[in-house]
This record gives structure tokens, C-alpha cells and sequence, in this order.
């Protein structure tokens, strides 16, 4: 059974019961900051904390004994595709991806950007299956990380504390659990796969109350930004929208 951190404190403790040097300690702690800047205010379908989702995959993949790249590219996976770096958009540009290198290094931004080309769920489950024959280590890092990703949806049954209608958008197939169970593997993590094998089977007939279960439809993560923080920005737009009208936020690409 994984023992799957939720809290960066856990995940600390974790590295040091495995083993890993205070340096990777460090490397990950400073990973840990810039995500929490990232996606702040950001909840899962089931109304779990974004970075405590991060976390878990971090932790998950803490569990394979993977080098620290990975262990940090686990932390901010979804850095392209939901982070908030500051310009009011999601997406990958040279700037954020400058940013990252200098964050976490090339190769573990190069992980990260990999992971967000992937097309999820996608749309030919052999594509996907076949990056567990890649000669490319950072196709086959990638995969690792989104074997962990939905492992760590499954693994505390998140998927069954979300409303019925995101449940259905976000829930895998039999044939796409197949895939990671048995990529996983071939990746050589017995453990991450008799994992993968146990929370799938177990997530269908879990007895979860109906009053537990979070209310948003969507299946996607939600922003919920502090109450102040949402009553200034609504007096700031207003003010800039009356007198100019709205404008973007600029980034260099």
C-alpha cells in the first residue's frame, strides 16, 4: 500500500524516510512555494485542494524512489494547463517556460511541458500506451507522472466525492485503466501498479453519502479566490472598464 503525502509537511517527512539528501529536500521544498503561488485558490472537482492533488502526485512518485526531476515536475504537472502565472490565462508560452527552467531546471520543465501536450483523456488510448516503449526519457517521465496524477485521483476515492455529472467526465475506462495498470509495470513500479489495480477496483463500489459529495458539475478544478481579493478586483475592473475599457495583461513570449 502507498503511503500518499497530502500536506507539504508529510511529503517532507517522506523524503527523509526514504532517504533522500537534504539537497533534494531543498529542491522540492522551493518547488513546493512556486506552487502554492501557482494555484492558489484552486479546488478539485471533489473540493480538494489543488496543491494538496499536487502533493499527492509528488508523493506518489516520492514512493517509486524517482530522481527529484521528477519528483518536482510531479509537483507542478499541471502548470501549463492550470497555474496562474500572474497574466489571466492558462497555456504555455517562453515566458512561463523560462520561468520554470529557472524554477526547477530544463529537464525537469521539460517533463512538465511533455505532460501538457498530452491529450487527456486521449483520443487514441494506443498513442498513449505506446509511450511505455519510448526510447524518450521524458515521454516515458511524463507518462510516469500522469500514472501517478490518476492514481492520486483514485487513490483517497476523489473521483467518488465529485458531483454525478463531473464523475462521469473525469472517471477512466476500463480499457484506459488497463494501460496505466499495465504501463506502470513496464516502468518497473510493481507497487505503483498493484495500486493503480486496487483503486480502480475499489472506486466503483465505494459507499459514499450523496451529502458528502461536492456540488460542482463542471468535473473541472475551480478557482475560489478570498472573499476581499474578489470584492477589489470587481472594483478595479469596473473603475478600469468605465474609463478605458478592458485591456490584456501583457506577457512576453
Amino acid at each position: 500500500m502507498l503511503a500518499v503525502a497530502q500536506t507539504n509537511l508529510q511529503l517532507y517527512n517522506q523524503l527523509l524516510r526514504l532517504n533522500y539528501s537534504h539537497h533534494d529536500l531543498g529542491e522540492v521544498r522551493t518547488t513546493y512555494e512556486l506552487a502554492r503561488e501557482l494555484f492558489s485558490g484552486l479546488y478539485r472537482p471533489s473540493g480538494k485542494t489543488f496543491i494538496a492533488h499536487l502533493i499527492g502526485t509528488a508523493s506518489i512518485l516520492t514512493e517509486c524512489l524517482v530522481d527529484t526531476d521528477v519528483i518536482q515536475a510531479g509537483l507542478l504537472h499541471a502548470a501549463y494547463t492550470a497555474g496562474d502565472f500572474g497574466y489571466g490565462t492558462k497555456g504555455v508560452s517562453d515566458a512561463r517556460r523560462d520561468q520554470l527552467v529557472d524554477a526547477i531546471g530544463a529537464r525537469a520543465e521539460a517533463i512538465v511541458h511533455r505532460y501538457s501536450e498530452h491529450q487527456w483523456p486521449p483520443a487514441n488510448p494506443d498513442n498513449f500506451r505506446l509511450l511505455a516503449s519510448t526510447d524518450n526519457s521524458t515521454s516515458r517521465d511524463a507518462a510516469l507522472v500522469r500514472l501517478a496524477n490518476e492514481l492520486e485521483e483514485y487513490i483517497d476515492l476523489g473521483v467518488c466525492y465529485c458531483h454525478e455529472h463531473a464523475r462521469r467526465r473525469i472517471l477512466l475506462d476500463p480499457t484506459m485503466q488497463d494501460i496505466l495498470t499495465n504501463m506502470a509495470k513496464t516502468f518497473g513500479h510493481e507497487i505503483l501498479s498493484a495500486a493503480l489495480a486496487d483503486a480502480f477496483t475499489s472506486a466503483p463500489y465505494a459507499d459514499v453519502p450523496d451529502v458528502a459529495r461536492s456540488r460542482e458539475l463542471s468535473g473541472k478544478s475551480v478557482l475560489i479566490p478570498p472573499r476581499t481579493y474578489q470584492k477589489v478586483m470587481q472594483l478595479v475592473t469596473s473603475r478600469i472598464d468605465a474609463q478605458t475599457g478592458p485591456k490584456p495583461l501583457n506577457e512576453t513570449n
